[in-house]
């Protein structure tokens, strides 16, 4: 206790020290900006230290599986069986895991039942097995496993998929029971197929033959892909599928569909093509405004001109230079 009280404590007295700056800041003449730089200042205080700090090479250590995965330029995704690599590290070591974050879409969590997720914690995914093409589909090229003797493997797989691509069949499923049915009853097909989710106007069949998709960019906001099919196509994308999602081929608008429950598709023409997919939802638009709103209003509040002390008002003039007595 006293060394809580000790004077070098700063801690312990910038409450009162922030409490008697934002009483004189108040008293002052410019206690607009006063109060703003105290705001400030406080609130930075609070955040520092308030979470300590533990260095990465103590609790993500670098392992050699580890720089593999990192070391690895091209565009692909990885999974781990089990509790091997446990979800949300690939955060920590820049990889792209198909398990994702704590707190799916309602969409990929279905989808990833569909593709065999094992129960575990209420906001966790885990995999038991990297044989369904539901899961391979998701550009998934490497699979990380262990041994009851804590051995690591590092599976790459022959074959995989394209993050994007080009397929020539689809089929409307008008709720998300029927979409995950079919992709159950045919897993294969999703090479070959993509569902589409709720009511769509689109053929069944576009054309045949080959499609590729090839990335352009790759941004988590923005990504762009030349596609180049000779009759036409979907071009299915497996990134998240969510409101506020658009997508522009040649930069003109183009309707966007959920596909195979949790993704993304777009009907591409014939030819060579670019499509871009960008998150630019509405609550963005309306949030900048109202920003831009206030802080015009602040700016304008801080401008004002003050006027004098209230109660206090000056006092008529009379002829001859002499004020009229009070």
């Amino acid at each position: 206790m006293p060394r809580a009280f000790r004077i070098g404590n700063l801690a312990m007295y910038a409450p009162a020290v922030v409490a008697v700056g934002g009483w004189l800041a108040a008293r002052g003449s410019a206690r607009g900006p006063m109060l703003v730089v105290l705001a400030v200042v406080e609130l930075v205080g609070l955040g520092r230290g308030y979470t300590p700090a533990v260095p990465l090479r103590d609790f993500y250590p670098t392992t050699p599986a580890v720089s593999r995965l990192a070391g690895d330029t091209t565009l692909h995704r990885v999974t781990a069986l089990g509790e091997t690599l446990v979800p949300d590290a690939h955060m920590m070591y820049g990889l792209a895991d198909v398990r994702g974050l704590d707190f799916p879409t309602r969409w990929y969590a279905a989808y990833l039942d569909a593709a065999g997720r094992l129960p575990w914690i209420a906001y966790g995914t885990l995999v038991g097995s990297a044989d369904s093409p539901l899961l391979r589909v998701l550009n998934v090229k490497y699979v990380v496993t262990t041994d009851e003797h804590g051995g690591v493997t590092l599976a790459e797989l022959a074959r995989v998929q394209p993050r994007s691509f080009v397929v020539h069949e689809a089929v409307v499923a008008e709720t998300d029971a029927h979409a995950l049915a079919l992709l159950r009853s045919a897993p294969d097909a999703v090479y070959a197929r993509v569902v589409i989710s709720g009511p769509a106007d689109v053929p069944p069949a576009v054309g045949d033959g080959d499609g590729e998709a090839t990335p352009i960019a790759y941004a988590p906001a923005e990504t762009a892909w030349s596609v180049v099919t000779a009759s036409g196509g979907y071009l299915v994308n497996t990134d998240a599928y969510y409101p506020g999602w658009r997508v522009y081929v040649d930069d003109r608008p183009a309707p966007l569909y959920r596909a195979n429950v949790a993704f993304r598709a777009v009907l591409v023409p014939p030819g060579q093509h670019t499509v871009t997919f960008r998150y630019e939802p509405r609550s963005m638009r309306v949030a900048f405004a109202v920003s831009v709103l206030a802080a015009c209003l602040i700016v304008r509040m801080l401008m004002r001109p003050r006027s004098g002390r209230p109660g206090a008002s000056a006092a008529p003039a009379v002829p001859g230079g002499s004020r009229a007595p009070r």
